[in-house]
């Protein structure tokens, strides 16, 4: 039984996840680090614009995990059905 192709796909999925959530953390905290500094110099208009970009930040991240499990499942599957061809009597 030969899943390279998938397992390779698969791979890939994984690795650009990885990626895109290493750049959504160094984002993430370089806005906490911006919101302390407004916070602590008493900026309400800056910290309040800070936290909306944070807001939106993270609902992207929601919908990117979401694509992203969905693309690992279609995989997945596909191993699966793939492996239960092969397994299946001629």
């Amino acid at each position: 039984m030969d899943f390279s192709p998938d397992l390779h796909l698969l791979y890939q999925r994984f690795l650009t996840a990885q990626v895109t959530v290493y750049a959504y953390k160094r984002r993430i905290d370089d806005l906490y680090r911006r919101l302390l500094n407004h916070l602590q110099n008493e900026n309400a208009e800056a910290a309040s614009s800070t936290i909306a970009e944070l807001s939106m930040i993270i609902s992207c991240l929601r919908r990117e995990i979401h694509r992203e499990q969905q693309e690992v499942s279609d995989i997945i599957q596909s191993i699966l059905n793939n492996n239960r061809s092969l397994d299946a009597p001629d």
